[in-house]
């Protein structure tokens, strides 16, 4: 489930989506569904689009202009690993996709191109990244792997986008604590 102020989205088993209102209950409209169970869905009020993906590693960019209706304006395929994390970049138009090989590829959604891939560090590269988020108002990305590892990652307009700038890992005393899911 994704809840977007008055609006929720919930994916089920069956690939269906749809979009609610959390106000007082009722159907708002159904998205175009996928074949096989829902992963991640996120939202982007700014850029108007919502992006689904299901354990086939299919994502979809769904229009979501008009209120009441919604169409697939672009379906991804082309993951040889399974995605673990999904975010939406509204600031830079960009879709963040998280691959179970540690490595984040950076999709640009206004032009419909791969932009840029962030390679794991080769000591940590049979991490599978767990979470992903975008921090709103700043140019940065939080991205945490299944190893506790949780970076910062710069994105445009930055000379280094798509960098790595800070890394920290998530443990304490007694053993190292995975993040699996953000929503900031």
């Amino acid at each position: 489930i994704y809840r977007n102020v008055k609006r929720g989205l919930l994916g089920d088993n069956t690939g269906k989506i749809r979009n609610i209102n959390l106000k007082n209950g009722p159907l708002i409209k159904d998205l175009t569904s996928h074949s096989t169970e829902i992963k991640f869905l996120c939202h982007s009020m700014s850029l108007n689009i919502i992006a689904s993906c299901s354990i086939d590693n299919i994502i979809k960019i769904h229009n979501d202009a008009e209120l009441l209706e919604t169409e697939v304006i672009k379906e991804l395929s082309i993951f040889q690993f399974q995605v673990r994390a999904l975010c939406i970049v509204d600031r830079f138009s960009r879709l963040g996709i998280g691959l179970s090989n540690g490595i984040i590829k950076f999709y640009d959604i206004e032009h419909f191109h791969y932009d840029s891939d962030l390679q794991s560090d080769p000591s940590i590269i049979k991490d599978e990244v767990s979470a992903l988020a975008a921090i709103d108002g700043v140019e940065l990305v939080l991205c945490c792997y299944s190893s506790g590892i949780c970076r910062f990652i710069v994105t445009p307009p930055s000379a280094v986008k798509f960098s790595s700038i800070y890394e920290f890992n998530n443990c304490n005393d007694k053993s190292i604590e995975s993040i699996d899911g953000l929503f900031l």
